[in-house]
């Protein structure tokens, strides 16, 4: 745990002097699931750029648990972003997404995840390639460490996104973030969520980093029957 902690402030420490936003993502959601191998997720969420409003969007999640060790997934948002001219404009993202996911000794998670990322309804502007909101694929280890009898859970992960288009810059990773979190496990179903990231991209003519302050609230309608956990 304390050698990925200290990788992860190295990446920090990398190109510290490139053009820089500061964001604050907020989001609430439910889960609840819908049979003992599946799961359905409900979000909002909301991100702020430089202290303006910049994004809203919905998300519905559905995740099946193929086996003890990988569950794939797919999201839907649909994205209100403001554009450079101030106005907000829709679009839609889909997300196919595979987890691997092991635990040792009921404390520590080693997970893997990989996302193919496709939005769609939107004018593509090739000169000006966005990791967040275009074509592309993301890898991301990550690791989760929970306290015997403790309700917090600490998490950190870095993850890798790849631009497979054939286009100028295309055909290699564009960007990285890095991420540290806290999951606070409150009286019931209710779940809060800190989380720290950082971005930044390469191979780009754009050298621009992101400072991301993420919280969330989580509900988690439990029924009755069904005793396997996803």
């Amino acid at each position: 745990m304390k050698s990925y902690i200290i990788f992860f402030f190295f990446l920090i420490s990398l190109n510290s002097f490139s053009q820089m936003t500061r964001e604050v993502w907020t989001g609430i959601g439910a889960k609840t699931k819908l049979s003992p191998k599946s799961e359905l997720a409900i979000d909002i969420n909301t991100r702020s750029y430089s202290y303006f409003f910049q994004l809203f969007y919905p998300e519905i999640t559905y995740k099946y648990k193929l086996n003890k060790w990988i569950k794939p997934s797919i999201d839907y948002r649909l994205l209100d972003q403001r554009n450079k001219y101030g106005s907000f404009s829709l679009s839609n993202r889909l997300n196919f997404n595979v987890e691997f996911e092991k635990t040792i000794q009921k404390k520590i998670g080693i997970g893997f995840r990989i996302r193919y990322q496709s939005t769609f309804t939107r004018i593509i502007d090739v000169n000006n390639y966005d990791a967040d909101f275009s074509t592309v694929i993301r890898l991301k280890p990550s690791l989760t460490f929970t306290p015997k009898k403790s309700k917090m859970s600490y998490n950190s992960a870095v993850e890798f996104f790849y631009n497979p288009q054939n286009v100028q810059l295309g055909r290699q990773f564009v960007k990285y973030r890095a991420s540290f979190g806290i999951d606070i496990n409150l009286k019931g179903p209710n779940t809060i969520n800190l989380k720290y990231l950082y971005g930044q991209n390469i191979n780009s003519d754009k050298n621009k980093s992101q400072h991301v302050l993420s919280i969330g609230y989580t509900f988690e309608w439990k029924k009755k029957s069904g005793k396997e956990e996803i």
